[in-house]
């Protein structure tokens, strides 16, 4: 007779061993860490084109006991790029992001799948960075990217633009969690998921067009109206910001 697995919810829960970096309670040990990153933006966006124009810099914080030989990006608004995997409804690939500069450590890199130089490859949703030269605990490493990408229509994951509304996201290249846990998390979005992302400080300037309005947390943006009515629901969430449309946070 075959064996039956026990799935009860009121097993006890197994958990991992206490160490320096977390206690048995799920308090930070002495020695637990995070990475941390500082993010300084700039997009412009064509509501005509319906494009996005960024470029960015990035300073990564290695406070993990690790030396790291290269580091990985997330470039979620890949999930809009041809061939991509999904596993809900993403009704418009067409387009991804397309890159126009990479640079780490201050050398700016090319498109290689060899490990051995420092090169990047993007497979997917995730972009591999081999570094010029190892960060070690203790570390930063500086990166630079241009890149664009195209607002797909009303209906896609998370967001979206009906030609008067745009909801922008996925916008720009993203450090992926390296953590005590797992390491680096670096799982393909294919559109039905949440997001496990890093602690950062983000200094953000987006231009749009005279006579649009910009919000954030994330980027929003609308023509003005008569009435008022929506200026008044984003100033419930958000902070709406006049010409000059620049936001910066």
């Amino acid at each position: 007779m075959p064996s039956v697995v026990d799935s009860s919810p009121f097993l006890p829960l197994v958990l991992p061993a206490p160490n320096e970096q977390r206690t048995g309670s799920g308090r930070p040990g002495p020695r637990y860490w995070q990475q941390w990153a500082d993010y300084k933006l700039e997009a412009e966006l064509n509501p005509v084109s319906k494009r996005l124009m960024g470029k960015g810099s990035i300073a990564y914080y290695n406070r993990s006991p690790d030396t790291l030989r290269e580091v990985y990006v997330q470039l979620l608004h890949n999930i809009f790029a041809p061939g991509m995997r999904h596993n809900t409804d993403v009704p418009w690939s067409v387009e991804g992001v397309e890159l126009s500069r990479v640079a780490a450590q201050g050398q700016e890199l090319k498109p290689s799948d060899d490990r051995e130089k420092p090169a990047y490859q993007v497979d997917g949703t995730i972009m591999r960075i081999r570094l010029p030269r190892p960060l070690p605990p203790g570390g930063s490493a500086a990166f630079d990217f241009a890149w664009r990408l195209r607002i797909p229509p009303d209906g896609a994951p998370r967001g979206g633009q009906d030609g008067e509304t745009f909801y922008i996201n996925y916008w720009y290249p993203q450090m992926a969690v390296y953590d005590d846990i797992n390491g680096w998390q670096i799982d393909q979005y294919f559109g039905n998921a949440e997001f496990y992302m890093g602690y950062a400080d983000y200094d953000v300037k987006v231009t749009v067009p005279a006579g649009w309005e910009s919000g954030g947390a994330v980027v929003m943006v609308r023509k003005l109206i008569d009435n008022g009515m929506v200026v008044d629901w984003w100033r419930n969430i958000a902070t709406v910001y006049k010409d000059p449309c620049h936001w910066q946070t």
